[in-house]
């Protein structure tokens, strides 16, 4: 799977990046920061 970007035409929705897992595909979103909250650990237990 190639990465890609996605944006809506009225710029309220984005995908930065896919993974694919198995059969499953899940959309991440990517920011910068020193506060990662609880969506670093949704994506660290999607990842395990």
């Amino acid at each position: 799977m190639s990465p890609h970007y996605w944006t809506a035409a009225d710029s309220r929705y984005e995908v930065d990046f896919l993974i694919q897992r198995e059969n499953d595909i899940f959309p991440v979103e990517v920011k910068a920061g020193a506060f990662y909250g609880i969506k670093r650990e949704r994506i660290a237990n999607v990842l395990a």
